[in-house]
């Protein structure tokens, strides 16, 4: 029996499990764009009532996690059912991943930067700021996140620092289809033999010089694995999701408890949510699909330029260095003062997101027929 026949891939997203995927993103980035604004505006919750009411911000991280998991799932899951079909191909894969990468960060580290500079040429340069320095600022690291070395050789850009995970993100899309190379039946076994050795390389590489973007590959390959996982773990969507969302808000207990470990449970608890939902017989659309949708359509704009533009808003018009503002925690003004920035947060990465990431599929259809391949 052939391997593809051995392996059930799911090589099309159903209409259900794309809404899931589409909410996920939207929640996600909201949760990433709150987590920074309440550090800004609030810091670190203190004594067990703060720390139950602001739950919600310090879930982070764990977003960050989800959109591992959701990327492994589309990304290698869509790379696994190509290679078993032998259809796979590096050259459209990879104008793919770089045409998604690029429209945005490109324009967004303009952008991004004139923000820090501007903001450093009045205030100076502030740790506060996304651990803010003066070789985050230089020429040597806007190159360096340009070509993802960040935390690698240099480190991120400014005051942006979710751009850590656009490194980790780049090196698991170069990383797994050469790690997959020997599945390629339709190519030589020695330029099989040569392309995983170039792709083990990079792992060893990558592991070396960051032991964190390695372990967060396990966390990437849970998508990859929740796409092609034929057992279902519950019938009850509902209930994975429940403990999905408890582990996640549970997150900082956990890790004080088990280490790297709760990563993992935040990334297996949400890839289970995903073999739920592609096993569900659900076809009603969901209340508000269309709104998810369009929030879910710029989460990749909100996610790169958020940051310096919250510290920007929490430091340039006030004339004050630091975007720590230590405001009371149970002050009306305070909710208040959070849903301001991050409402300013949407509205600037939404209009971003008109001008970028609105155009990937064109982008991506003209490089591809540039190329030589059909879109």
């Amino acid at each position: 029996m052939s391997l593809t026949h051995e392996i059930k891939v799911f090589r099309l997203v159903n209409g259900h499990t794309s809404s899931v995927l589409d909410f996920s993103r939207a929640v996600a980035a909201g949760l990433v764009v709150i987590f920074h604004a309440r550090i800004g505006l609030v810091g670190d919750p203190e004594g067990v009532f703060e720390k139950i009411a602001y739950s919600i911000t310090t879930c982070g991280t764990q977003a960050v996690v989800w959109f591992f998991v959701i990327s492994g799932y589309l990304v290698g899951g869509s790379v696994v059912s190509d290679i078993l079909k032998r259809r796979f191909r590096f050259r459209p894969y990879l104008i793919a991943r770089m045409s998604r990468l690029y429209i945005v960060l490109m324009p967004a580290c303009v952008l991004c930067y004139t923000l820090d500079w501007i903001r450093v040429t009045e205030l100076g340069v502030n740790y506060a700021a996304g651990q803010e320095s003066a070789e985050s600022l230089s020429w040597a690291t806007v190159v360096g996140n340009l070509l993802f070395l960040q935390t690698l050789y240099v480190p991120t850009l400014g005051s942006n620092s979710p751009l850590w995970s656009l490194a980790c993100e780049f090196w698991y899309y170069m990383m797994f289809p050469l790690l997959l190379a020997p599945m390629m039946i339709n190519k030589p076994k020695l330029h099989r033999i040569f392309l995983f050795s170039i792709g083990l390389f990079i792992l060893i590489i990558v592991a070396y010089l960051n032991r964190g973007l390695a372990w967060l590959f396990v966390m990437w390959l849970l998508g990859v694995a929740a796409r092609v996982c034929p057992y279902r773990f519950s019938r009850s969507e509902r209930v994975l999701w429940l403990i999905a969302l408890a582990v996640m808000i549970g997150y900082p207990s956990l890790h004080s408890v088990l280490g790297p470990f709760a990563t993992f449970m935040v990334a297996f608890t949400f890839a289970i949510v995903l073999v739920a939902s592609q096993a569900s017989d659900q076809t009603r659309r969901w209340k508000f699909e269309r709104f998810i949708r369009v929030l879910s359509g710029f989460s990749f704009s909100l996610y790169i330029i958020h940051a310096p533009l919250i510290h920007f808003i929490l430091t340039v018009p006030w004339h004050e260095p630091s975007p720590e503002k230590h405001l009371p925690p149970f002050s009306a003004l305070t909710v208040i003062d959070i849903v301001l920035v991050v409402g300013l947060a949407y509205c600037a990465a939404f209009s971003f997101a008109q001008l970028t990431e609105r155009h990937t599929t064109w982008l991506r259809r003209r490089l591809t027929s540039s190329s030589g391949y059909l879109a």
